[in-house]
């Protein structure tokens, strides 16, 4: 019976703090904490249960290009072939113009036109792989 009578003092003491008259919110004292709308942070699901999708990306090694790409179709196969020979012949360090075959199926200007891409594309395939003996 005592511990009944603590729980109802303490019941009534609680509820007496809070109906004080300097205890009681007004319009103007209110906390702007409760003055707001309740929002949760959440975080979204998924659009979809699917793995993603992943680009696999590597390096690969184009030859550079120096030459106008409005060029005609023999100077262009030339200029390929004339490049990968020089590359060739810059990596094995086998000399300049080792492995160098500009002759062609193509005739007449055509043929020149080969001619005259394959002996830009050997040098710059050549340049561009070299390597120095002081590397």
């Amino acid at each position: 019976m005592k511990n009944s009578i603590y729980i109802i003092v303490a019941t009534l003491f609680l509820l007496g703090c809070g109906n004080s008259s300097h205890n009681s919110p007004t319009s103007d004292d209110t906390d702007s904490i409760m003055e707001g709308p309740v929002s949760y942070d959440t975080i979204p699901a998924p659009e979809s249960t699917a793995a993603p999708q992943t680009n696999v990306q590597g390096t690969y090694y184009t030859p550079v290009n120096n030459h106008d790409s409005s060029n005609s179709e023999p100077y262009d196969e030339g200029y390929e072939q004339g490049y990968a020979d020089g590359e060739e012949d810059g990596y094995s360090h086998s000399g300049y113009q080792a492995s160098f075959d500009s002759s062609n199926d193509y005739r007449g200007k055509a043929s020149d036109e080969y001619e005259d891409g394959y002996e830009e594309g050997y040098e710059d395939g050549y340049n561009d792989n070299a390597e120095s003996d002081d590397e």
